[in-house]
Formats: structure tokens, sequence, C-alpha cells
């Protein structure tokens, strides 16, 4: 990836195309369905797309897409896949429907996988739910340990012993988390990803985000969350990303006179900056919630005036002052570089767009 990144940097789409080819030979990955980061398959069909190479540029397209259908890698290749199809002169519904014959023809698991994936990313409504269902049926056939659906499985086997369970929560509830793994281990809860998971369940009851974080970073490591996280139940979804200060956000927007912003976008922001610790501080001196340098804060606050005494620990004060400023940056300059400019200030994006001049937002 770095070196797809420095390629990017200076423009040479060509080199993308072949290192990334190289790769996949090595890799031994079919060419049709067989994909390496998204990242990487992104930036070369953009690299043939680039070219006018549209039919490579429509394969690695659906490449990015199906690997992981629900990141931002994924949105603007559904852009330029219906830009391409538009080109061939294929109209959307008969496209997606050969996919589909692809997908119910297919007797290989992995092409199977790629066609269902590739279809939830493209679909909407009724037919991006059944095409949920179809992944998660391949997969767990596939992979009969393999965890969507949170609740149904992992807390039945803990709640059939009671004493025990009662145990896990005073555990849980008391801080006493090597006990808690232990008993779950000793009731042959052996995925260390679903010990992870119910003891994070519980956590977030006491809204012990300091606690949560550790969990927050151990599944954080896991590829399979990220590459699936789209495929599993709301309740496990939310277990992941919580939407804890909810109040504080609704009154935050609330402020803000002429605003597009989302709220789940302030959420991702504080997950991102501070993992939803209140009382965060980061080396650099940033506070809070949204991660706030205390000059910046004075500078807004001159203008809204939330308080002479606004505390940026304080959770309200903080998303009233970050969510102004968030809003203010991605109205001045898109959101991909407004959200550069909140997270790394304007030297940053200044030096990018001197040295490189990229050729778009993303």
């Amino acid at each position: 990836m770095i070196l797809i990144r420095n390629f990017l940097a200076f423009k040479r789409y060509e080199d993308i195309i072949k290192f990334t080819e190289h790769t996949e030979k090595k890799l031994r990955l079919n060419p049709n369905y067989g994909y390496i980061a998204q990242d990487i398959s992104f930036w070369t069909g953009y690299s043939y797309f680039i070219f006018n190479d549209k039919t490579n540029a429509l394969r690695y397209f659906e490449k990015t897409i199906a690997s992981i259908p629900d990141t931002y890698f994924a949105l603007y290749s559904q852009s330029y896949l219906r830009e391409l199809i538009q080109d061939f002169g294929i109209d959307f519904n008969n496209y997606t429907k050969k996919l589909s014959d692809k997908y119910q023809q297919s007797t290989d698991f992995n092409e199977k996988v790629f066609y269902a994936r590739l279809l939830f990313g493209l679909e909407d409504g009724w037919k991006k739910e059944y095409w949920k269902n179809e992944t998660v049926a391949i997969m767990k056939k596939y992979f009969p340990e393999t965890f969507f659906d949170f609740d149904d499985n992992a807390f039945k086997k803990v709640k059939e012993d009671w004493n025990a369970y009662l145990k896990f929560l005073v555990y849980v509830r008391f801080n006493m988390i090597e006990k808690a793994e232990a008993l779950l281990y000793d009731m042959n809860i052996n995925e260390k990803n679903v010990r992870s998971l119910l003891i994070l369940k519980e956590i977030l009851k006491y809204k012990n985000f300091t606690l949560a974080r550790k969990y927050y970073d151990i599944l954080g490591e896991t590829g399979f969350i990220f590459e699936n996280f789209a495929f599993f139940s709301k309740d496990l979804q939310f277990i992941l990303y919580p939407i804890p200060y909810e109040t504080e956000i609704n009154v935050a927007l609330s402020k803000i006179s002429s605003t597009q912003l989302d709220k789940y976008l302030v959420y991702a922001v504080i997950r991102g900056e501070s993992m939803y610790i209140s009382k965060s501080r980061s080396r650099a001196g940033a506070r809070g919630l949204m991660q706030l340098m205390p000059s910046t804060a004075r500078l807004i606050n001159r203008r809204i005036k939330v308080s002479e005494k606004y505390d940026l620990y304080n959770p309200l004060d903080n998303i009233i002052i970050g969510t102004t400023y968030l809003n203010d940056v991605i109205e001045a300059h898109g959101l991909l570089k407004g959200l550069a400019f909140y997270n790394g200030g304007v030297k940053p994006v200044s030096k990018l767009n001197k040295y490189f001049d990229p050729a778009n937002e993303i």
C-alpha cells in the first residue's frame, strides 16, 4: 500500500497497474474474483479508468465493492461502475441480473461469496437484504464457527449456566476482567473475539469507555470484523459502534443554522478521535470527545458563545464546539479534505496541494 500511494502521489498510474497485477499473479488470485486490499484494487481500477481501459476498470471496481461493500472506496467504485456500464450501453438491471446468474451457476465457494457481496453492495431495499442473507448463509455453511448474529448463539451458551452467568456479570461490573475472561474460557467459549464481544457488551452498559477501548483495540485488529461489518446483525453493529451522547449531539446540531452534517459522521469522529472517552487528552494537547485544541475551541466559542467557562472535558460543551468546527471545515473544503483539516490542521493539506496537486478530492 505504501508503494501504491507513492505511485499515486506522482500520478504513476501505469506502475500501479503493473505492480498490482504482478502481486496478484504471485498470490495466484483468480483475475475475476480474487482480490487483495480494497484500497489497492480501487486505485488499480482508477488507473485503468484514467487510461480509458473500461473493461479492466470495471473488473477492479467490482473487486473493490465485493471486498468490503460499506466503505467510501466501495461507494466511489459504485459511482465509477455505473458510469462505465452506461458507457457500455448496458442497463443496470440487466447488469445485476447477469451477476445474479453467475452467482446461481457457480459451484465455487469463493466465486459465490464474491458475487453475493458484490450484489449486496450494488442493490437497494429488499434485494440488498436478500444478498446480505445469502452472503451470511454461505459463510456459515463453510465456516460454522463464524459469527454474524451475536446474540443468537453466544449469549445462549453463557446463560445456560445461570450461576456462572451471574458471576460473569459481577466480574465485569467490578472490573475483574481477567476472571470474566477465564470464566468464559471455562465455559468452552474458545473464540477470543466472541469472548471480547461478550465482555464489551456488558462494559457498555456501564459506559466504561476507558475499559472498552482495550476491547475495541483488540477487535480492531481483526480483519474479519472490518471486512464483514455490513453483514452483522444490528445488535452486533451497535456493540462495535455504539451511539452514546445522543442528546448532546442532537443539541449541537440544532444550534447550527445551516448544516448537512450527518449525526453519524459526528459519532464516527468521536469514535476515531477519542473512542468515546470524555476525559481523553492527546500528546499534542487536544481534549475531550472530539479532541479539540484549546486555541481552536476559543476561536469557535467567540462566535457561538457556548459559555465563558466552557469545559472541553464536558461532553455537551465539547460536542457543541467540535460539531460547529467540523461543520465549518466541511463546508469550506468538502467532506474528505474537511475531515483532513479537522484531524491534522491546515499544514498537511496545504503541503499535499502544493507538492502533489491532486486530481480530485479522493
